[in-house]
């Protein structure tokens, strides 16, 4: 499996959404997730499999995400999973 990319910075807007929603659905600021992994993931699944593929893909690593414990590295391993998988295309 191959390590994310080096992502880039995360708007401020977006780091302000993610804060607001984070709030609203009463999570811990530690559930926030690696907007830059994320980002940088989405927009490769969107060029290489198919653009509406990106969210439901996101939902779909946040799932597996939380079903393997929830923590960093479990995000860092389902993402590397799914870089994987958009590779082998």
């Amino acid at each position: 499996m191959s390590a994310p990319a080096a992502p880039d910075a995360v708007p401020p807007e977006l780091a302000q959404w993610t804060a607001q929603v984070v709030a609203a659905l009463d999570l811990a600021e530690a559930d926030t997730p690696d907007a830059a992994v994320l980002l940088d993931l989405t927009r490769q699944v969107a060029h290489e499999v198919t653009r509406t593929a990106g969210p439901l893909t996101c939902y779909l690593i946040g799932l597996a995400t939380a079903r393997r414990g929830g923590g960093a590295a479990d995000l860092v391993q389902v993402v590397c999973e799914v870089r994987a998988l958009v590779e082998q295309r």
